[in-house]
């Protein structure tokens, strides 16, 4: 009986390895990302953040004035965000950059990471965001 369950716990062991294996540098996008750019408009002062856990597949972080959360798929090239949950509050100076940057997380298709940027490209091939790694 325990080699039944030693036999049991090393299939166990080897998919869970085998399931974090498939996340390799070239296209993890695990960690952090302070969003310096939004539709060409320099938004460094707005404090937006994405952050990624590419084991769960969320996306989060500050959208300005509400954190938010969201689904993602991704692999090399192609990513696509599910509709965010966000908290209420309410920032009338940052509201407009808030929507904006949701709406536009909603458009986005493709991605590239380059020196520690994110670049995130809308439907139509537009670079829309550019993150800066910050951990």
């Amino acid at each position: 009986m325990k080699f039944y369950y030693s036999l049991l716990l090393c299939c166990i062991l080897s998919c869970t390895s085998t399931q974090k294996s498939t996340i390799t540098s070239e296209n993890s996008l695990n960690g952090s990302y302070q969003v310096i750019s939004l539709l060409n408009e320099d938004v460094t002062s707005k404090k937006i953040t994405i952050s990624f856990n590419d084991i769960e597949h969320i996306a989060s972080g500050n959208a300005s004035c509400n954190s938010y959360s969201s689904k993602y798929s991704s692999d090399k090239k192609n990513i696509s965000f599910s509709q965010q949950t966000t908290t209420k509050k309410f920032c009338p100076s940052d509201m407009k950059y808030e929507q904006l940057f949701l709406n536009t997380l909603n458009t986005i298709t493709t991605k590239e990471i380059q020196s520690g940027k994110l670049l995130l490209y809308k439907n139509d091939g537009v670079l829309a965001i550019i993150g800066k790694k910050i951990n």
